[in-house]
């Protein structure tokens, strides 16, 4: 490959990863017979996989004296003491750096250290020895059989180059063939296990959560592949099975499994929404024809995706793998595992269960008192800042229930290491479940205080509140002087402020509540998931384009100090970005455009946030509950859902292509603990729609009449007796139609069960042929022996 670059370039030894992508480069224009029509620069821009699969992110930051604080701490400790703590905790990290390649090598890794793009000029703070760039530092790594990438903030400047080789380990060298027939996913998996794994199994043991400056382990994106993924998604309506297994032999069969899921449940979406639509155009809001379609539906859906991820798994080759996953979980280090009670096990979950009600409770305290404060306002509060005062409410939701739901969840996480599990699925699947908890109540509980709370029992809601605005009003002088004399200096503007009655009917509340939280959160959710991190991703590009068009400027004390930044006069290349890349805007590095080309994929990956299949699954399972819970109260919720996850597939794989870091590949054979949820809120829908069927449907025969119309437009029936009638026997017969779908479902054998079935009984066949004379000889040997029993 030709070098523009300066003469100190040209004398040092290319990266690994380039000789590897010129290689792969020659190999490419010796095997197409069209090359001789594309020009050599084409030939440069393509980009080449394989060059690199894991990013080590070693994170560091120098430290500066330039603080008032540390200059105040310099002439208290003496300047010599705190050059020695500084050139102290530099060594300290240079050791750990050391160690972690040391560590890698003795896995049979390759490991490069290489700095990242800076957004500004390189300047020396501080010990001389250190460099400050303004980026993290990405370090590209390579094996034989595993190429993999390592990455540091403040090496030393001897490290930038340094390169260690060491030869594979013979249980985990792949052949050239092997490594050919290997899918992208399968070798991905494999590099991440040498890294992560235990030492005592001839692995790295890089442990993000263990080490003080590793931030994570994270794979290259694949550009070419995450392109075409896009353009051919976006140009067709459905995916099909031939989609679902290019996501997993890239990405693996975790990132498969979800897609898979979404498809599946986009497509039986369209039966409600079909009858959802005749509902809403004939006026059958509260039907309870519409109620049995949509309870019978999540119920057949619920079982039906039960048995076709069962056919994935099998078809896939990878039924069982969660239950053979030897990968501890995060609370277990990476050693032999002793032997953990079952009794004590279960012993420490119950101890989370208080807990995780208690949290809970709090949690639907604090839902339940800004619902409260937000209907105060919207339905009966009539006096100055109505409009401003309405917004509170929301702020305060905005702005609290996020900081405890951290709080919850980080709560959860210390249970569920509490609890001690000894594989990463099972960890997860309890994790995710008491996390969930939360989540449901935040999406689900408004819904409920509202249908159950505030519409039966508005009258006592509305009584309540005039009863404390004339407690207010009224305050007795000696209770509290100064409150008492301010309440009497506005006693005029207080008595103006009158509190209305609610005019709104019961069922417009609902459905207006429900079309917000419907249309307003998809939009949310695709603008904070898709749009926001684009745009920001924009912003910053836009920075370092900005950055580079400025004049270069150093720092002047690091003129005699360093040699790396001084040549700044050096030809120019163009970044990936379309950006001007020099010397000094590459942290050092020098200005090869391929190389610049892949620290700047790197560097931009670095900062991106890891993807997580729990969110996903968390607003599906959401959308399922609004879905199968409110259905009858806006028959069009379902046609929403149905057009919103018809988006989501798209914009999930484009956040997963460009928003986020490449998922790290996963076997997995179910969609884990989010089956069992769906299941559960199939059951409670059938409680729902039950109940709201009685309290609001108008006119239906086999449910008490309410002799006043102006009642049932406001509260409803609100019979409990007969309500609680109605809930015992939906439940029950919700019950019995689950056993007779799942009896007939499981009489039915799926196409993956017939070929297993075929080729077990071909097996026991091939068998059995073999089999007769070796029965002939074992009867005729119990005969002999039996004869000579009885002799």
């Amino acid at each position: 490959m030709n070098s523009t670059g300066s003469s100190d370039a040209r004398e040092r030894p290319p990266l690994k990863f380039l000789q590897y992508w010129a290689m792969q480069r020659m190999n490419t224009a010796s095997d197409s017979s069209a090359t001789t029509d594309v020009s050599v620069e084409q030939q440069q821009q393509q980009q080449l996989p394989g060059f690199a699969d894991f990013v080590i992110s070693f994170k560091y930051t120098a430290p500066s004296g330039d603080s008032v604080l540390k200059k105040a701490r310099n002439r208290s400790e003496g300047q010599r003491a705190a050059e020695e703590k500084r050139a102290a905790k530099a060594d300290k990290v240079s050791d750990a750096l050391s160690e972690l390649v040391q560590r890698l090598t003795r896995a049979g890794l390759d490991v490069e250290i290489r700095e990242a793009l800076a957004a500004k000029r390189v300047q020396t703070v501080g010990d001389s020895r250190i460099r400050t760039p303004a980026a993290v530092y990405p370090v590209p790594a390579r094996d034989a059989a595993a190429r993999v990438a390592d990455r540091s903030r403040q090496p030393t400047p001897s490290r930038l180059t340094q390169r260690r080789r060491t030869t594979p380990r013979s249980c985990y060298r792949l052949g050239t063939a092997q490594a050919e027939c290997m899918s992208p996913s399968e070798r991905q998996r494999i590099v991440y296990k040498l890294i992560v794994g235990p030492v005592e199994d001839g692995c790295a043991d890089v442990n993000p959560e263990r080490e003080r400056w590793v931030e994570c382990v994270f794979p290259l994106q694949d550009r070419s592949f995450n392109k075409e993924w896009i353009k051919h998604w976006s140009s067709k309506w459905l995916i099909d099975r031939h989609d679902l297994r290019s996501i997993r032999h890239h990405f693996g069969e975790e990132i498969a499994m979800y897609f898979a899921f979404l498809q599946s449940y986009f497509l039986w979406l369209a039966i409600p929404s079909a009858v959802g639509v005749l509902a809403w155009l004939f006026g059958w809001s509260f039907s309870w024809q519409f109620g049995i379609v949509i309870v019978l539906w999540s119920v057949i859906f619920t079982e039906t995706w039960a048995r076709r991820e069962s056919d994935i798994a099998t078809y896939w080759g990878v039924h069982g793998a969660e239950k053979g996953c030897l990968d501890a979980s995060p609370a277990v280090p990476p050693r032999p595992i002793p032997y953990f009670s079952v009794g004590k096990r279960w012993l420490r979950r119950m101890l989370s269960v208080p807990v995780t009600i208690a949290l809970a409770l709090v949690m639907g305290a604090f839902v339940s008192i800004i619902f409260a404060v937000q209907t105060f306002l919207g339905e009966y509060y009539n006096g100055p800042f109505q409009t401003l005062l309405g917004l509170t409410p929301v702020v305060l939701f905005s702005l609290c229930l996020p900081l405890y739901t951290a709080l919850c969840t980080h709560i959860a996480k210390l249970l569920t290491e509490y609890e001690n599990y000894e594989y990463e699925t099972e960890y997860t699947a309890q994790y995710t479940t008491k996390v969930f908890i939360f989540q449901f109540l935040q999406d689900h509980l408004y819904l409920f205080l509202t249908a159950w709370v505030f519409v039966p029992y508005q009258d006592t809601f509305e009584h309540l509140l005039r009863s404390v605005y004339l407690l207010i009003t009224e305050l007795p002088p000696w209770l509290t002087p100064f409150l008492a004399r301010e309440i009497e200096k506005h006693s005029g503007r207080l008595a103006m402020v009158a509190i209305k009655s609610s005019s709104t009917p019961a069922v417009a509340k609902i459905q207006d509540l429900l079309t917000s939280f419907i249309v307003t959160g998809q939009i949310v959710n695709l603008m904070t998931e898709t749009g926001l991190p684009l745009i920001m991703r924009w912003w910053s590009t836009r920075a370092l384009k900005k950055a580079d068009k400025e004049p270069s400027s150093t720092n002047s004390s690091t003129n005699s100090s360093t040699t790396a930044v001084a040549d700044l006069s050096e030809k120019p290349h163009s970044s990936i970005l379309g950006n001007t890349l020099t010397r000094a805007s590459t942290g050092g590095f020098d200005a090869w455009a391929d190389a610049s080309q892949f620290i700047a994929n790197v560097t931009s990956e670095v900062e991106l946030p890891e993807y997580d299949t729990y969110g996903d699954y968390a607003e599906m399972a959401s959308q399922f509950g609004r879905v199968t819970f409110f259905s009858i109260a806006w028959p069009l919720a379902p046609l929403a859902a149905f057009l919103n996850n018809w988006l989501e597939l798209r914009t999930d794989a484009a956040k997963i292509c460009a928003t986020t870091k490449r998922p790290i590949s996963r076997r997995v054979d179910t969609i884990g603990p989010w089956l069992t949820m769906l299941r559960f809120m199939c059951w409670l829908s059938s409680i729902t729609n039950a109940l709201l069927i009685y309290q609001f449907h108008p006119n239906c025969s086999f449910l008490p009449t309410v002799s006043n119309p102006e009642v049932m437009k406001r509260f409803g029936r609100t019979n409990l007796s007969l309500a609680l009638v109605v809930l015992l026997f939906s439940e029950h017969m919700f019950l019995a139609i689950q056993w007779v779908i799942t009896q007939v479902m499981a009489s039915w054998p799926s196409a993956y069960e017939r070929i297993v079935t075929r080729a077990h009984a071909g097996s026991k066949r091939r068998w059995l042929d073999k089999a007769p004379a070796t029965l002939r000889d074992l009867v005729d040997m119990d005969v002999d022996l039996g004869a000579e029993r009885w002799r």
